[in-house]
C-alpha cells in the first residue's frame, strides 16, 4: 500500500496558519480590552452640552477656577 501523503512538504502549513490566526485573534482581543479600559469615563456620554462648553472655556483659559465652579454648580441645579 502506498502512502501518498507521507513526507509531504506541506504538512507544516496547517499548524502554522492556525497558530498565526490564534495569535492575531488574541492580539486583537488584547487591543480592544486595553482601549476599553483606558477610555476616558466622560468621553462616551456627554449628556449636557453646556457643561462641555464650560469645560472647553476653562481649558482655553477664558474663565478661572472660581468662575468654572460657580457656573458648574449653577448648571447642576
Amino acid at each position: 500500500m502506498m502512502y501518498w501523503h507521507y513526507g509531504s512538504t506541506a504538512e507544516w502549513v496547517g499548524p502554522v496558519v492556525m497558530s498565526i490566526v490564534a495569535v492575531a485573534l488574541l492580539a486583537a482581543i488584547a487591543v480592544v480590552t486595553v482601549l476599553l479600559v483606558r477610555r476616558p469615563a466622560g468621553a462616551a456620554h456627554e449628556a449636557d452640552p453646556a457643561t462641555a462648553i464650560l469645560r472647553q472655556r476653562f481649558a482655553r483659559g477664558e474663565i478661572d477656577q472660581d468662575e468654572y465652579d460657580r457656573r458648574r454648580e449653577a448648571l447642576r441645579h
